[in-house]
């Protein structure tokens, strides 16, 4: 049943690529602008995006890290 269906998605897209492509705001200048902004901080963005769990771990390995 799974593999059936894997299969007819697969086959809808190698016939119908142009359906993947029917995104009316992807190429279009808000698209573009997304995009530019997207990658224009995508490196602080990330930090600070991880810097927590960074954090988080820290003090789990200080806890549990430590030898009695």
């Amino acid at each position: 049943m799974l593999r059936s269906r894997l299969a007819q998605i697969a086959l809808s897209v190698w016939c119908f690529p142009t359906l993947l492509q029917a995104c009316p705001v992807c190429h279009s200048e808000t698209g573009d602008a997304v995009r530019a902004g997207i990658q224009a901080g995508l490196g602080t963005n990330f930090i600070a995006a991880t810097s927590p769990l960074l954090v988080v771990l820290l003090i789990i390995f200080a806890v549990t890290g430590r030898k009695s």
